[in-house]
């Protein structure tokens, strides 16, 4: 109908990147499971027909990270990724994550510069940008945890600039929730507490609005910093040393 034709005509430099993208991405359908990834579909592939409920299954997951002195609690999604017994498939969601992030963050890119055109070079950039490695590489394994961490990311900024922009109550709570979801997922999240209070600052020239506006990003950090001290704390049996927090380099 017309309004089909509306919006291809509209989004039509924007399906083809997307299109092309995914062209690009073709080889990682190809692969099989890598690193992490084979213990993983093994242990909880395996798990899918122990006879034990998966309620109880999925207690022991959560336990075992707690046990490891982590509270990455939303990570929980990628244990039924592994339930999916076809390895294409799982790539093919890891190809979808990757285009929903270029797409994010030209849709971020636009609505901060008000450029269409801007926003279609973020997405011929994201195109360019990409290689694959033999190594451990989020474009070919490690369901999708990179991607969605960048989801959880843009998404936060967006909904931050929109509030600061518009006043939208809604905007700031939907920002706080992805930021919230991204602690819980991966301490990756963490440094970019840093980036709230300057983004802030870019938008209102204000420190007053920088402190009243970081406030609850700050509370809901100090409140994952505050649940990984207690499980390292209480609850860890071997605290895994790869994300503790170091002023050592070395």
């Amino acid at each position: 109908g017309s309004a089909g034709k509306t919006f291809l005509s509209r989004w039509k430099i924007e399906i083809q990147i997307v299109g092309l993208t995914a062209l690009v991405l073709v080889p990682i359908l190809h692969g099989g499971y890598y690193w992490d990834d084979a213990i993983n579909a093994t242990i909880y592939g395996s798990e899918k027909i122990d006879g034990i409920p998966l309620l109880e299954n999925v207690r022991i997951f959560m336990q075992r990270y707690l046990e490891l002195g982590r509270v990455n609690l939303v990570s929980i999604y990628y244990y039924f990724f592994f339930y999916i017994r076809s390895i294409a498939a799982y790539k093919t969601l890891i190809l979808v994550a990757v285009l929903l992030n270029q797409l994010a963050a030209a849709k971020l890119v636009r609505y901060i510069t008000g450029s269409k055109r801007v926003g279609q070079l973020v997405m011929i950039l994201v195109l360019l940008s990409f290689q694959f490695r033999p190594y451990q590489d989020p474009l070919t394994g490690f369901y999708a945890l990179m991607q969605l961490i960048l989801i959880f990311l843009l998404g936060m900024v967006y909904g931050l600039i929109k509030y600061l922009r518009t006043g939208k109550k809604r905007a700031i709570l939907f920002s706080l929730i992805l930021w919230t979801l991204g602690l819980f997922t991966y301490e990756v999240t963490f440094p970019f507490m840093l980036m709230i209070p300057l983004l802030i600052a870019a938008e209102t020239k204000s420190l007053k609005r920088v402190i009243l506006v970081s406030l609850p990003f700050t509370v809901a950090f100090l409140a994952a910093v505050g649940a990984i001290f207690y499980v390292r704390t209480d609850l860890a049996v071997n605290a895994y040393p790869g994300v503790a927090f170091s002023l050592n380099d070395a």
